[in-house]
């Protein structure tokens, strides 16, 4: 049996340095499965649960986690932002997790947010299509950036209310 001397790296945080990690408030809510086979799961992830372990020692619960405890066979197909709940597809064991990250990769699922937007909307609809990266310096967060995926986002707006009339 060989033997890993593995070094772990410890980082002080001083005064003007860079934030220290993220630290995720547990969420007590219940993940709900909706639909089980034995390929799939799709559940609601909760807001202020993370889709899968964070990278903080602190931050491991998530939404695969608890659903291993379960489903061991259960498998992350794709994430939702902390902050987002809805539906997630999840995949029960490797053949179908390659299976739906095909499906996923091609575009083959289509998938809708709907969002509560604080401030005006000029417009009631329209396209945004422009790439996207990861913000290397604010992780987890993404960017436009000219090196990014492409990414199109169609949006309309579904209702309006008046900051007076308390809707």
């Amino acid at each position: 049996m060989e033997v890993k001397n593995i070094q772990t790296r410890v980082r002080r945080w001083y005064v003007g340095d860079e934030q220290p990690p993220f630290l995720v408030p547990h969420s007590k809510e219940p993940i709900n499965v909706l639909y089980q086979d034995k390929h799939l799961l799709l559940v609601r992830k909760p807001d202020l649960l993370l889709s899968v372990p964070g990278r903080h020692t602190l931050n491991k619960d998530c939404m695969i986690s608890r659903l291993q405890l379960e489903f061991g066979d259960a498998l992350t197909v794709h994430r939702l932002d902390l902050d987002t709940s809805g539906v997630m597809v999840v995949a029960r064991g490797r053949d179908a997790l390659v299976k739906l990250n095909r499906l996923f990769q091609q575009q083959a699922v289509a998938k809708t947010y709907r969002a509560w937007v604080y401030g005006v909307m000029e417009i009631d609809e329209g396209i945004i299509d422009l790439p996207i990266a990861r913000d290397w310096h604010n992780r987890p967060r993404q960017k436009i950036s000219d090196e990014g995926k492409p990414s199109v986002t169609r949006f309309k707006v579904l209702r309006r209310i008046s900051a007076q009339s308390g809707d």
